[in-house]
């Protein structure tokens, strides 16, 4: 009798949803596994942030509807900041290989990600053609990279120096520990306002 209630609580404790945290190579990751688990995965690339992400005890609200249909969802937070596909490439298939490692093969893996996550997506289903059932990239720069950058973010700020100098640094002499904030969107701001 004994062993019997042990196996049955045993089960109910698997059968929990389950929130997993950590890191891997200095990315930080997320994997959600709902109780209701249909072995689908769901792979998640994040769009672009100055720093790496870090995950706390909320999922985003963008990722619930995967979990509400069953499939476990895992995303890394990369190990490095800003517009580093290269490294989020790797940190994301890291996590990949980690939850085959712990949970199994999935029956099916699919990947999607909202803007430089979007990117990333496309990157890696053209990397891994055979890893992926289906990829969705959403609002992605879906072009090569500095085609982008040169007619999107580079372009402007180009633009911005040269009828505003001194509000910004030159863009060959952005230092290091510069980062954008109210500070400086309030300079920018105020520059804009004076010379319509």
């Amino acid at each position: 009798m004994k062993n019997l209630l042990f196996l049955a609580l045993a089960g109910l404790a698997m059968a929990a949803p389950k929130v997993e945290t950590g890191a891997i190579n200095g990315a930080a990751y997320r994997i959600d596994v709902p109780e209701n688990w249909n072995g689908g995965l769901v792979v998640y690339c994040h769009g672009y942030n100055a720093t790496p992400v870090k995950y706390g005890d909320k999922l985003s609200p963008a990722l619930q509807p995967f979990i509400d249909q069953g499939y476990a969802v895992a995303q890394s937070g990369y190990a490095g900041g800003g517009w580093a596909v290269e490294e989020a490439a790797v940190d994301t298939e890291s996590l990949r290989r980690y939850f085959i490692d712990k949970y199994g093969k999935p029956k099916e893996t699919f990947i999607t990600g909202h803007s430089m996550g979007g990117f990333l997506t496309m990157m890696l289903m053209e990397r891994y053609p055979t890893t992926y059932d289906a990829g969705l990239p959403m609002c992605g720069p879906l072009a090569p990279t500095d085609l982008f950058m040169a007619r999107g973010a580079f372009d402007s700020y180009v633009l911005f120096n040269y009828y505003f100098p001194g509000v910004l640094p030159e863009p060959g002499k952005i230092p290091k520990d510069f980062a954008n904030g109210r500070e400086l969107a309030k300079k920018v701001e105020t520059a804009l306002d004076a010379a319509p």
